[in-house]
This record gives C-alpha cells, structure tokens and sequence, in this order.
C-alpha cells in the first residue's frame, strides 16, 4: 500500500522482487494478478528464462476462492 497526497489516501499495489537478491525490481499499480503477470510477460521469453521460481501475498486478490 502506498499513502498519497496531503490526506493520504491509500492505494494498493505489487511489488516485484528478485528474493534470491533481495532486490526490488518494480512496484506496479493495483493488486491485481494481470498486473504482475503483465510486467513479467513485457520482460520477454529470453529475461523469463532465468526466472526459476515464484512466490506471492496470500491474498484473495492473488488467489481466489474456489467454490
């Protein structure tokens, strides 16, 4: 979450993180699971490559419910 502005509304976001590095790698708007998915599919098939294991927020957003 990230507070804006003089009255400090709040606006959620993902942050994207290279754990093994311990590096941020971008924070995009929203805490929607196209966001992310769409960031990591701009970083093309060779920059995907190297990516050897994921880990994402628990959250409903990320992970919805099955009936």
């Amino acid at each position: 979450m990230v507070r804006l502005g003089e009255r400090h509304q709040q606006h959620f976001v993902t942050a994207i993180v290279d754990v093994e590095r311990s590096q941020l790698l971008d924070v995009v708007p929203d805490r929607k699971a196209e966001v992310p998915a769409a960031w990591l599919r701009a970083r093309g098939e060779a920059w995907l490559t190297n990516v050897t294991a994921g880990t994402l927020d628990l959250s409903s957003t990320y992970c919805p419910r099955t009936p």
